[in-house]
C-alpha cells in the first residue's frame, strides 16, 4: 500500500474497500488493544506485496508454565508451524 493509506489504517471508520465490504474498524480495535497493553505495532506494507505486520508485547513476570497452562494444545493450521498466543482475563474468548 501506499504511504498515505499506510499513515492512516489505524484510523477508526478508514476504509480502502468499496462499500458494503467492510466497517474500517478492525485495525483500529487491534491498535487500541495493543496500546492499551502498552505494546506496539509496526507495519510493513510494499505496494503490491501484502502487508506484514509486527507487535512488541512488554515481558511478564509470570512462569511460563502458568502462561502455558492456558494455551490450547492444537495443530496449527497455517504459518509454516508458528503459533500466535492469545491472553486475555475471559476464558471464552480464549478457548
Amino acid at each position: 500500500m501506499n504511504e498515505v493509506r499506510r499513515s492512516r489504517i489505524f484510523e477508526p471508520f478508514f476504509i480502502s474497500k468499496p462499500v458494503d465490504e467492510g466497517t474500517g474498524q478492525g485495525l483500529s480495535v487491534v491498535h487500541g488493544i495493543v496500546k492499551a497493553h502498552e505494546a506496539n505495532i509496526e507495519v510493513q506494507s510494499p505496494p503490491g506485496e501484502g502487508s506484514e505486520f509486527s507487535t512488541q508485547f512488554p515481558a511478564i513476570d509470570a512462569p511460563v508454565s502458568e502462561v502455558m497452562a492456558h494455551v490450547r494444545d492444537a495443530a496449527p493450521v497455517h504459518g509454516k508451524g508458528r503459533r500466535v498466543l492469545c491472553v486475555d482475563d475471559e476464558k471464552a474468548i480464549v478457548v
